[in-house]
């Protein structure tokens, strides 16, 4: 094994035994003829195949700058996608690795090597590779799985190709876990009564899941809670008169926000939610919800006399036809403990909002 990677061999076949608990299919992780196993593994895990020549390059310092950026706006930084790193023959020692979910191929194609070679079978020599490239392949060696080759002549082009394809690369991933996320939000159901609560009074459909509870519900706000150990998520949700687009600027969604964390409070009396934006800047962006324009908003809040905080994301919503505004807002509290997947299934919970027709 050239490529150091101890932390993570040593318990792996302990992860991929309690994996193939929680998203596999009850499939054998060996073959039965032409049945291949389901694929395993965790939410946003890159498994990416690499030489040694090139993992001990200038290339890898770029695929860690591109692929191990960090999830946005979060109290201590996560890196967004979970990197791992192996060479092909570790394929062939460890068979169970190839049930793995998410690879993603650094092929230099100017090395003969176990990599390059399988590659060039992949393709049965209809790629010359004399040009850099990126090709997407599925279900390689087993079911629901996504395998990605960026491949090019010599390491310079492989670096300039990992430099113009990332962007794509990354929502493909992201796209593709999509499925798992949403069996892992909803691996107990929906909670129909809450959801029917939010189309009565807030005119919107949202599946929440079956483990939330109402925490409060006021005039024009509701606010939401799932409890896991040491986790706790919540979801709010509020309407606001229209009055102008300035309501969806930076400065509109921080004084509409601020203005729901008064129902907020922690254990501590006369407390209440808002805003951090000293600390850590809140990014917006652009962007849509089932075809309708939204702008999203990630941030950090605070209590205000309390020691309490964490990330947010939020999303506003013009309902044309009321002419009010829907904010919807997915915030977590989890002291020392990581928050980028609470973020991830908080984001996709809210993306699922549409008005009620």
């Amino acid at each position: 094994m050239c490529i150091p990677n101890a932390p993570y061999l040593f318990p792996l076949y302990f992860v991929i035994f309690v994996s193939s608990i929680l998203v596999g299919c009850g499939d054998s992780s060996e073959y039965r003829g032409d049945i291949k196993p389901s694929s395993m593994g965790k939410i946003y895990q890159v498994n990416t195949l690499v030489s040694p020549e090139v993992f001990n390059s200038d290339v890898i310092d770029t695929f860690d700058y591109r692929y191990g950026r960090a999830y946005p706006i979060l109290p201590q930084p996560e890196p967004y996608f979970e990197l791992r790193y192996y060479e092909a023959r570790d394929l062939d020692e460890q068979p169970l690795l190839r049930n793995l979910k998410c690879f993603l191929v650094l092929a230099d194609m100017s090395i003969d090597d176990e990599l390059t070679r399988m590659v060039r079978r992949d393709f049965r020599e209809s790629i010359d590779f004399k040009d850099p490239g990126v090709k997407i392949g599925q279900d390689k060696w087993a079911r629901d799985q996504l395998i990605i080759y960026i491949y090019a002549p010599d390491q310079a082009s492989l670096i300039k190709e990992i430099n113009r394809s990332y962007l794509t690369i990354s929502n493909r991933i992201e796209q593709f876990y999509q499925g798992m996320i949403q069996s892992t939000v909803y691996v107990q159901g929906q909670n129909k009564m809450i959801q029917d609560t939010l189309k009565q009074k807030f005119q919107i459909d949202m599946k929440i899941p079956a483990d939330y509870t109402t925490a409060l519900v006021a005039d024009s706000l509701i606010w939401l809670r799932q409890e896991v150990p040491e986790i706790s998520r919540s979801i709010m949700v509020a309407r606001f008169p229209y009055k102008s687009q300035d309501q969806f600027s930076k400065e509109g969604i921080i004084q509409m926000r601020n203005r729901m964390g008064e129902y907020i409070s922690s254990t501590v009396s006369g407390t209440y939610m808002r805003v951090n934006a000293t600390d850590l800047p809140m990014f917006t962006e652009s962007t849509e919800i089932n075809g309708q324009y939204a702008v999203k908003a990630d941030g950090i809040w605070e209590i205000v006399g309390d020691f309490l905080g964490g990330s947010f994301v939020s999303y506003l919503l013009l309902d044309e036809e009321q002419q009010e505004v829907v904010f919807i807002d997915g915030f977590v509290y989890s002291p020392e403990k990581k928050k980028k997947l609470s973020m991830v299934y908080l984001d996709y919970i809210l993306r699922q909002t549409k008005l009620s027709e």
